[in-house]
């Protein structure tokens, strides 16, 4: 244990566990006791760092967990009940999941075939990431990577839980409407348009809401993440926009490729209904040129770009925004927060965040702190970091002095010559 002969300031053996939430109390008695007169130039050794460091995750590791499994439940409540709903010519999600559920749905296009159809878009999804888990662990950590694998584990696992339940699984339940029953022929034109939208944005708070409580357990939602945080690491530049735009190009690229592969049927079924072959002679007196395969010629084609520019398009990009609105008021994990830091223990808590290999500047400033009468010798310790990176950053703080007080002030924007944000 580091003991400091200067303040007299020694950790408790029998309570090794720093929490948060008594930083402030501990301070302010440390104070009233007379003992953090001078500033200490003790810093913390490695392996008492990384002890403390683990003891203090330790005892926050149930809530951690809590929002991971609860965030899997949202998730999947989100696709099964929301976006599979939808059916094959429905919301396309962003990400792996577009690229999932693209697959998905042209092996099982058909109505009939929906509820196998949702289930192999969670095998696909779980498949399709696991080259992405081995790059997690290689290249962004084992911690992160590890829960990561959890929160797509448990999506799985409440998948296969509630397919299976009488009157509350996706094919029975319906939390606004069946999608199904709006399909008939008097709905040319509308392709559900409104019902659609409504189901994006539902679908969008769900799974943002989900989002949000997986980076505050301390994971991420696997997909482009992983990739995403390693290179903004590396380049030591933001990923805001550029994960907006990959996850814009994704349903991009994945709906112009379902586009091309509906065939003729599944074209005018969008339009007409399931039923249309009974409503062939009522169509062609709205003039299209239609037999008994569906569309064809320039109607066809028509309609195949209608469908691609239409309410499924605008729908799926709803979901998308919706979705990123919604993180950023749980969690806005790419805006900064500024740190101040009244410490008596500067080198050990500079120390500290260079043992979570802090990345930006750290300025210390050497004052005088005057509290109920009494002159202390202090330091003002300022940084800045991303709320991805908060809670590791303040924890490094609390574990190298617990009598740090921190306070914390929200950023509108780093302006500099020079990059010193992580993500």
């Amino acid at each position: 244990m580091v003991h400091d002969e200067e303040t007299n300031v020694e950790l408790d053996n029998n309570n090794p566990v720093v929490s948060s939430e008594n930083v402030e109390n501990k301070s302010i008695d440390a104070y009233k006791q007379g003992r953090r007169k001078t500033r200490s130039r003790e810093r913390i050794s490695r392996k008492e760092f990384n002890l403390r460091f683990k003891t203090y995750f330790k005892s926050r590791l149930f809530r951690d967990y809590g929002y991971i499994t609860f965030a899997a439940f949202l998730a999947m409540v989100s696709y099964d009940y929301f976006i599979a709903a939808t059916t094959s010519y429905g919301i396309m999600p962003s990400g792996i999941g577009a690229i999932a559920r693209g697959v998905a749905v042209a092996i099982w296009p058909k109505q009939e075939q929906l509820a196998f159809q949702t289930t192999m878009y969670w095998v696909f999804f779980f498949v399709l990431n696991l080259p992405l888990f081995i790059f997690g662990v290689m290249k962004v950590g084992i911690r992160f990577s590890i829960r990561t694998i959890i929160y797509i584990a448990l999506q799985n696992g409440f998948h296969f839980m509630f397919a299976y339940i009488p009157i509350i699984n996706p094919q029975e339940l319906f939390f606004i409407i069946n999608y199904n029953s709006l399909n008939v022929f008097s709905n040319y034109g509308g392709m559900y348009q409104i019902w659609l939208f409504v189901f994006a944005a539902v679908a969008g708070i769900l799974n943002g809401i989900a989002y949000g409580l997986v980076y505050k357990g301390g994971a991420s939602t696997a997909g482009t993440d992983f990739v995403l945080a390693y290179y903004s690491v590396k380049k030591k530049t933001s990923i805001a926009n550029y994960n907006r735009i990959v996850n814009y190009i994704i349903v991009l690229v994945m709906l112009a490729i379902h586009t091309i592969l509906l065939n003729r049927s599944e074209v005018t079924s969008i339009y007409f209904g399931t039923d249309w072959a009974n409503h062939i002679e009522e169509i062609k007196k709205l003039g299209f040129n239609i037999d008994s395969n569906g569309l064809l010629g320039g109607d066809l084609a028509i309609h195949k770009a209608k469908y691609f520019f239409g309410p499924v398009l605008f729908g799926s990009y709803l979901f998308v925004v919706v979705q990123s609105i919604t993180i950023d008021i749980i969690f806005p994990k790419f805006k900064y927060r500024s740190l101040m830091i009244i410490t008596s223990k500067g080198d050990a808590v500079v120390s500290g965040l260079q043992y979570v290999h802090y990345p930006n500047d750290i300025i210390r400033i050497p004052t005088r702190d005057y509290y109920e009468g009494t002159d202390i010798n202090n330091e003002v310790i300022m940084v800045s970091t991303s709320l991805l990176e908060y809670k590791w950053i303040k924890a490094a703080i609390v574990v190298s002095d617990p009598d740090a007080r921190i306070l914390s002030y929200k950023l509108d924007k780093i302006i500099a010559n020079y990059k010193v944000d992580k993500y």
